[in-house]
């Protein structure tokens, strides 16, 4: 077994503009994804 399977922040690298994007996209993707299904279980609200 390994010691430490956990990655600490220095050994993980650096926080990249791209990687930020990628996270930032990701989330508004969900977001609008439950936005439409809420849209279309319920109409009468939007």
């Amino acid at each position: 077994m390994r010691g430490s399977a956990a990655r600490t922040a220095a050994e993980a690298g650096p926080v990249t503009a791209a990687g930020t994007v990628s996270v930032v996209l990701i989330a508004l993707a969900a977001a609008l994804v439950i936005y439409l299904l809420v849209a279309l279980v319920d109409p009468e609200r939007f």
